[in-house]
């Protein structure tokens, strides 16, 4: 929140007041946005505040019930944050949260993370067939991304299964001598390893990347035991781009990258996704209703 420069106001000229105003330290142009800061503000503190007309115009807040105010916000008011456009839901307490917003993990000695936000939270798909996405969803790799690894795994397991086939193809002549065998049998053994090693590395990154979009935030968390996160603010973020190969684009899988333009990398990357353009039109969304709440508020 941003608090304002002490003034003298009107009715005693001996007190001073901090008032609480909009961002970039402005007066509130708009009572319903002043009201709006009051209640989350009763809220977060649970003590009274009241909303008075600032002595260079407009609105703020301050602290207390007593003396003139255009309006009491009372710990114990019950009425309804005024509507902003959002409609209800996760998303407009998120809204009403906006200056609180705080990450949704939390360390735990010896380098643990909890994951306060994955409990319930329903999976979803870009792209599918699921109607509108909920306000908080889970993102998982999606398994046609690692179709060239399916294919290496099929060849693979033909050369365990049928080693003499290269033979073939490389025109040597099938023979019952020890030297043949071994061939056969190095070649089968390989194509075993190549077979595992193919289906573990999907098996990892399946089991291992997870993806978490809340109404304020964007997670990306990785690892099995070493678990690590990344993290970045909705409000914050300034670019949200999309990255395809060619097959990538054929299969219709990518990799959606966020960034705050603070730096020159990017903060969050969520890879192996599937419909990359729908979750990029998701994500901008939720963005530009942020960036609307701050110029409404201003």
């Amino acid at each position: 929140m941003a608090v304002g420069h002490r003034i003298e106001p009107e009715y005693d000229e001996h007190t001073m007041v901090d008032y609480i105003l909009a961002l970039g330290g402005h007066p509130f142009t708009d009572l319903d946005a002043a009201e709006y800061k009051c209640k989350t503000l009763v809220r977060e503190l649970g003590g009274p505040f009241r909303v008075i007309n600032h002595p260079q115009g407009g609105y703020a807040v301050i602290a207390g019930e007593s003396g003139e105010a255009r309006k009491v916000c009372a710990s114990t008011q019950t009425e309804e944050p005024p509507d902003t456009g959002y409609g209800p839901g996760p998303l407009a307490e998120a809204l009403a949260s906006f200056t609180r917003a705080t990450s949704v993990t939390e360390s735990q000695p010896g380098g643990a993370e909890r994951e306060t936000s994955a409990q319930g939270m329903p999976r979803y798909a870009p792209g599918a067939a699921q109607g509108e996405p909920p306000e908080e969803f889970q993102i998982h790799p999606t398994l046609r991304a690692f179709a060239m690894d399916f294919t290496g795994a099929a060849i693979s397991f033909g050369l365990m299964v049928q080693p003499y086939l290269p033979l073939s193809l490389a025109g040597i002549v099938y023979t019952d001598s020890i030297s043949t065998a071994l061939t056969m049998s190095a070649i089968s053994l390989t194509g075993l390893v190549l077979a595992l090693f193919v289906l573990g590395r999907i098996g990892w990154y399946l089991a291992a990347f997870r993806y978490r979009v809340t109404p304020l935030t964007v997670k990306s968390v990785y690892g099995i035991i070493d678990r690590k996160s990344q993290t970045v603010r909705l409000s914050h973020v300034r670019s949200i781009d999309v990255e395809q190969t060619a097959l990538q684009r054929l299969l219709g899988v990518g990799t959606v990258r966020l960034a705050t333009g603070g730096t020159d990398d990017y903060e969050v990357v969520l890879r192996f996704i599937q419909h990359p353009d729908k979750l990029q039109l998701e994500l901008q969304r939720r963005v530009g209703r942020f960036a609307s709440l701050a110029r409404r508020i201003d």
